[in-house]
């Protein structure tokens, strides 16, 4: 397609927060492929990592899932203002003496409110064809009208569902579960290994991108607020009081600013111990570096501040520790993360963002898979995976073996380190660990973070 005749590209991008910073390669590509279009980006609030992109005409968010409900709440709360309407006025007549009867009689709250209640319960009734995703997705499209191409890169059905509603020109995606009849680019996923998700996403556009823009491994790139994050955000002022107050002059070197991530979506699999992380934390806290732990848990967050309670070490202690669990929104969490010197965290949504920021990062592996969801950058890219025209079809017997990155216990490549155990049982991909053991991250102990941390030569 001639790259001058598209003018807007639309965008379904996954729910989750590290899937749709794992699409941020594919964005750039679309961008040095059609110069002149502009983006219209469709999913969850994740998706809003895009918003600062001048290049994106706006960002709508997908309430089709939780549509139905809301328009049952609705409901409820208009027959419950009704109900408290009719009572306020009954209220006020029994007040009132002095009004004619035959005429209160006649004008009854009671029965107008009965009337309403009923007219409104008739009318939610009879629209009950509207109180259902397929609709909401439908009414979600018609904001999205008028681009010539657009992209699935979730794999549900109702991805596939809107770009069919959206009439474009152009809707692509991966084909299983009956969504290829609502394509007219349906693809299989590649089975060519090693390929990162970051490749899987990037193979959607094979069709409609310049075969060397293709061909080249894209680091991921987020738009950035600017001089945001620990020296300019309120939210971390903290930091930067104590560094004025204690002077440069206290510590050999300057001090650094570690961030702790010790929660993860999809169960307590995923997660390092809880332990570690809060022995990691007191050895940074000692060597007087500030230390934030992110997340989204209370409860966790709860429980490593416990954990800390009695810490003290010479004059710094925890004066240099900020919990931010659930108190950043996702821009001050993209800033913020950006201005770490390192950052410890599980394979989790903001481990994507840290690879896309270049913010050095210990990640820890346990159940999942490595080899696809692990921290993607430049340099990890030209070591253990293949340009994605080799991953697409080329004859593997041809191709040079590349490490297998799903063997390696230590990946260190620059500025990031990915530690895994590979025990037999993993990666089971599970929720829980169903051996009851969690054998897989308790064998990566605090001792080897901060051994990895010192070979990094960030702290």
């Amino acid at each position: 397609m001639d790259s001058k005749l598209v003018t807007t590209i639309l965008l379904r991008m996954p729910n989750w927060l590290g899937d749709s910073v794992m699409c941020a390669s594919s964005v750039q590509k679309l961008k040095d492929s059609f110069p002149n279009a502009r983006f219209i980006i469709v999913g969850s609030e994740v998706c809003r990592v895009f918003e600062r992109d001048k290049r994106v005409e706006k960002v709508i968010i997908d309430t089709s899932k939780t549509y139905a409900k809301a328009q049952k709440n609705a409901y409820k709360q208009a027959l419950q203002a009704l109900q408290n309407r009719a009572q306020n006025t009954a209220q006020d007549s029994l007040r009132n003496p002095t009004q004619d009867f035959l005429q209160d009689s006649l004008q009854s709250p009671a029965r107008g409110g009965f009337l309403q209640r009923l007219k409104l319960r008739i009318s939610y009734l009879a629209k009950f064809w509207q109180r259902n995703r397929i609709y909401a997705t439908f009414l979600l499209a018609q904001n999205a009208r008028g681009a010539q191409i657009s992209i699935s890169f979730n794999n549900g059905f109702f991805g596939a569902l809107f770009l069919f509603f959206t009439r474009a020109k152009i809707r692509i995606g991966y084909g299983k579960n009956l969504r290829g009849l609502l394509l007219t680019h349906s693809y299989k996923i590649p089975r060519f290994t090693p390929l990162h998700q970051v490749q899987k996403y990037e193979f959607l556009l094979h069709e409609i991108v310049d075969s060397q823009i293709l061909n080249a491994l894209y680091p991921l790139q987020l738009p950035r607020g600017g001089e945001n994050g620990f020296k300019n955000e309120s939210v971390l002022r903290k930091f930067a009081e104590f560094a004025e107050s204690r002077g440069e002059d206290s510590m050999q070197s300057a001090p650094k600013y570690i961030g702790i991530n010790p929660g993860a979506a999809f169960g307590s699999a995923k997660c390092w111990e809880e332990s570690y992380f809060i022995e990691v934390i007191k050895f940074f806290l000692a060597q007087g570096h500030f230390v934030a732990l992110f997340g989204s848990d209370i409860k966790l967050s709860a429980r490593i501040n416990a954990g800390l309670e009695d810490f003290e070490s010479g004059d710094y202690g925890l004066k240099n520790f900020i919990d931010l669990t659930n108190k950043t929104t996702l821009y001050e969490l993209v800033d913020s993360l950006g201005a770490l010197d390192l950052f410890i965290t599980n394979d989790s949504g903001p481990m994507h963002i840290a690879s896309a920021l270049g913010t050095p990062s210990i990640s820890i592996f346990g159940p999942t898979d490595m080899s696809d969801t692990c921290g993607w950058n430049l340099e990890i890219a030209k070591k253990y995976f293949y340009e994605n025209a080799l991953a697409f079809g080329a004859d593997s017997q041809k191709i040079a073996k590349k490490p297998a990155i799903e063997r390696e216990n230590l990946v260190l490549v620059k500025n990031t380190a990915i530690l895994c155990k590979h025990l037999p049982c993993a990666p089971c991909k599970k929720r829980i660990c169903p051996l009851k053991h969690h054998q897989c991250m308790k064998d990566i102990t605090p001792e080897l973070v901060i051994s990895t941390a010192k070979q990094m030569q960030v702290v």
